[in-house]
């Protein structure tokens, strides 16, 4: 995937972020409009639990980390028991880590208070943006051929 392709993803997901998507939702949306095309509408769905913390529990993974973890799944995961779901989690681990490392810490209310702090970025843009560029680094290292997924 190019720069730009990266760019316009990462774009996209603060675009639906400020529209009213959810964390969850805008991260999963700016990544599966290659993957879905038409059916783009619909696959809000699969993310919507997961916003405002999973299921709006206190001290729950933040949304847009659900929203990456989504991607992975989509991509990476088996379709069924007999597929290797290895790929997946170690992918689903390393965008944990890394989002740990970056945000310092994986729960929505933690991430939250630190960007709407003083020296904060202000906004929960920044961790979706974030999140999806963290994404898309990981998901480089695998051979995904995004023309040949099934839309």
């Amino acid at each position: 995937m190019s720069a730009k392709e990266k760019d316009e993803i990462v774009a996209r997901a603060a675009v639906l972020l400020r529209r009213g998507y959810h964390c969850s939702e805008a991260v999963w949306l700016a990544y599966s409009e290659r993957l879905l095309g038409e059916r783009l509408a619909d696959s809000a769905r699969l993310a919507t639990g997961f916003s405002g913390r999973a299921g709006g529990a206190p001290n729950q993974t933040c949304g847009a980390l659900s929203g990456g973890i989504l991607v992975i799944g989509a991509l990476l995961g088996r379709d069924d028991l007999r597929g290797d779901e290895g790929p997946a989690l170690r992918a689903a681990d390393r965008l944990r880590s890394a989002f740990i490392s970056e945000l310092g810490d994986f729960r929505c209310e933690p991430v939250y208070a630190s960007i709407h702090a003083a020296e904060g970025a202000g906004s929960c843009v920044f961790v979706v943006k974030r999140t999806v560029e963290l994404l898309l680094d990981i998901l480089e290292e695998y051979d995904l051929e995004l023309d040949s997924v099934e839309r």
